[in-house]
């Protein structure tokens, strides 16, 4: 029961905002040598990951089938570099064709006697959330960076669209102010009692939230590993 609502929490970080820290609160006290004895078993069990799932299971041919990377594709309604939405003919017909590879797999797999026709549709179902997760969360930043790309250039600075901060203990930035951008893309509102504190030329600030995007983009791919990693260090029972 613990390792699903961990598991659970990984997939969708924004549920479990209060219960999370509680249950983790719980098995790290569980954990300890000493409440482990008195209880006389242990409420932790490590999260169930597709791979070692198989590898138990002696089916790791799964991993390597090719049609695995249809039946766990993410559709989308829009097309990745326009954003216009697509026709719904043709989102259902990719739709369908996920649902007959996956039917195919199962089919395959689940009469093999290693996996039940219910395990293999767990593991694509477990495989195909996680790249939903992925995709959905990767796709906003990448679209950034792309606006970002597309419409400055570090090198050249077009005062309607600077992206220069300019550091001050006040607010200079009021509606009035000739250094304040029309669109607002260098500035805080005119109603903040403060400005920026930072100094930042138009091709650095360029830069700066040009790196920042791509080390997000990376982050937000990588974040299932990281909530594993995380898991694993804060139930350990040994310490480094």
């Amino acid at each position: 029961m613990f390792e699903i609502g961990r598991r659970n929490k990984v997939l969708n970080p924004s549920s479990m905002r209060t219960t999370y820290g509680k249950l983790m609160y719980l098995l790290q006290d569980a954990q300890n040598p000493t409440v482990a004895k008195s209880l006389g078993f242990s409420l932790h069990k490590d999260l169930v990951l597709v791979k070692p799932y198989l590898e138990e299971r002696k089916c790791l041919d799964l991993l390597h089938d090719p049609r695995l990377e249809c039946a766990v594709q993410y559709i989308d309604d829009r097309d990745p570099s326009t954003g216009q939405k697509l026709p719904r003919e043709h989102v259902q017909a990719m739709v369908e064709g996920k649902r007959k590879v996956t039917e195919e797999l199962v089919q395959i797999y689940g009469d093999e006697g290693k996996l039940k026709p219910e395990d293999v549709h767990r593991v694509v179902e477990s495989l195909a959330d996680a790249i939903a997760y992925i995709e959905s969360n990767v796709r906003p930043v990448q679209q950034m960076l792309k606006y970002l790309e597309d419409n400055f250039d570090p090198e050249r600075e077009d005062q309607q669209f600077s992206l220069a901060l300019r550091g001050s203990g006040r607010s200079v930035y009021s509606s009035s102010s000739s250094l304040y951008s029309k669109y607002g893309l260098s500035a805080y509102s005119s109603s903040a009692s403060e400005g920026p504190k930072l100094s930042h030329s138009h091709g650095t600030q360029y830069t700066f939230v040009w790196q920042s995007l791509r080390l997000w983009s990376k982050v937000m791919r990588h974040m299932h590993r990281l909530w594993v990693c995380a898991d694993d260090d804060l139930l350990s029972t040994t310490s480094s």
